[in-house]
């Protein structure tokens, strides 16, 4: 939660999952489109399509990336270099359980192994495709676009929050 972290953590944050990313897509691309060739998959996350209450920042960093894979992929078109953004949803890894989610207050469907998360990118970057979700994140995306937030932002909260109530409750003091 933005009101509970400190402002450098959340500054550390933002620096890793955009300015790296900006940073190490930069000093990529000089070769590569020096040779015409080359593929870069960024890992982005399918919150970079909606506000995340208690991963605000994460989730404006990760809009952050999609974008700018977006728009450079653009750029680069005659260039043969070409970027895919990966945008997984719930993936078995940290990240979820960090924001406040887990295995119990999400549907068991909607989880990912890690693996299948790189064998999805790396099939799109193969295919030339710009961003790769999956089916029911791209549902998920749409319905945080196009629905009212006043609608969107409490059912996020209502997912999050047993995760949340939990590590509060596990955490000292």
């Amino acid at each position: 939660m933005v009101s509970t972290r400190t402002a450098d953590d959340l500054q550390k944050e933002a620096v890793l999952n955009a300015l790296v990313v900006l940073r190490l897509t930069h000093a990529a691309l000089r070769g590569m489109t020096t040779r015409n060739m080359g593929d870069i998959i960024q890992i982005s996350s399918a919150v970079a399509f909606y506000p995340l209450p208690d991963g605000a920042t994460y989730a404006a960093s990760k809009a952050f990336v999609n974008s700018l894979s977006e728009a450079v992929n653009r750029e680069l078109r005659g260039t043969g270099v070409r970027i895919t953004v990966v945008c997984p949803g719930f993936t078995r890894t940290a990240i979820p359980a960090r924001l406040g989610f887990n295995e119990t207050n999400i549907p068991r469907r909607l989880w990912q192994d890690p693996e299948a998360v790189v064998e999805v990118g790396l099939r799109a970057a193969a295919r030339g495709k710009t961003v790769v979700s999956g089916l029911m994140n791209k549902v998920g995306a749409a319905m945080a676009y196009y629905l009212p937030r006043r609608l969107v932002l409490p059912y996020i909260e209502r997912l999050q929050k047993p995760g949340l109530e939990r590590a509060a409750a596990s955490s000292p003091g």
